[in-house]
């Protein structure tokens, strides 16, 4: 299994973490550190901050995808830069 790294700049429409349905194999992962601020907030391709996962700062996030399951990442105001390690892509 491949490990890519990525640079994701997350801001106020949902930006993918993970790759393209077509990248992606059972068993892949992503890990990431949430930002001090502004905080996370994670789901589906329509994620928004009223209804994402929040994510407290600094905590590590993994997780372990089916294929063609894809995670998706908004903040409330602003943006930030995500450092994401993609495995089995």
């Amino acid at each position: 299994m491949a490990v890519q790294h990525a640079q994701v700049t997350v801001g106020t429409t949902a930006a993918e973490l993970t790759v393209a349905d077509s990248d992606a194999v059972p068993g892949s992962s992503v890990l990431f550190v949430a930002p001090a601020s502004p905080t996370l907030y994670l789901g589906g391709a329509g994620v928004t901050a009223a209804t994402g996962v929040p994510v407290p700062a600094g905590q590590i996030v993994t997780a372990t995808l089916a294929a063609g399951d894809r995670l998706f990442a908004v903040v409330a105001s602003g943006s930030v830069v995500v450092p994401v390690l993609r495995q089995g892509v």
